[in-house]
């Protein structure tokens, strides 16, 4: 035994234990299904848990998926705290519709109050869970030589949160204005 724990947002949990079942885009699409995943802990939004010293903050940032989670946690570089954030970015899959889906009735609600929380995060470096979506290639190439400071992106994570609400609010003027998308 390892000790491993599976550790979810409390809105995944569900998607989870079900193997797939209760997925708002993929549950009934052949091969995208899975067995059962017993979840041990599911954390709700603003909830703390430490992980090898490292104290993480989940903020429920849905949309992307009914339970897409960012963290959040401090840094410390030349005795300054640096926020840093895992954030999980409010893209649109292809075939999800934003003004109400079946099975995501909250969709829409729940896109713009992740871009809200977003916009109004403290943010100093972020990572996503894509590269392109913090430019990653372009910030750190292999063999580069350390230094912190490439990451330092303000900016960079309030432009790219604009940027994809921006998506999201023209994608949903378009489905209800009955525009094809």
């Amino acid at each position: 035994m390892t000790g491993a724990q599976v550790i979810v947002s409390e809105r995944e949990r569900g998607l989870l234990e079900s193997g797939g079942a209760t997925d708002f885009r993929f549950a009934k699409t052949p091969g995208m299904r899975f067995d059962p995943v017993k979840v041990d802990r599911a954390l709700k939004d603003k909830e703390t848990i430490t992980l090898g010293g490292v104290t993480l903050t989940a903020h429920l940032h849905a949309g992307h998926t009914k339970g897409a989670t960012s963290f959040t946690f401090d840094v410390r570089e030349n005795n300054k705290a640096y926020r840093v954030i895992i954030a999980n970015m409010g893209s649109i899959n292809p075939g999800v519709t934003v003004n109400g889906m079946p099975g995501y009735p909250e969709i829409t609600k729940d896109y713009a109050n992740t871009f809200i929380a977003q916009k109004e995060m403290k943010i100093y470096v972020w990572l996503a869970s894509h590269a392109g979506q913090f430019r990653m290639h372009e910030k750190y190439k292999p063999g580069d030589a350390y230094d912190p400071n490439r990451f330092f992106d303000p900016d960079g994570f309030v432009e790219a949160v604009r940027r994809l609400e921006k998506a999201y609010l023209d994608q949903l003027a378009k489905e209800r204005a009955g525009a094809p998308r």
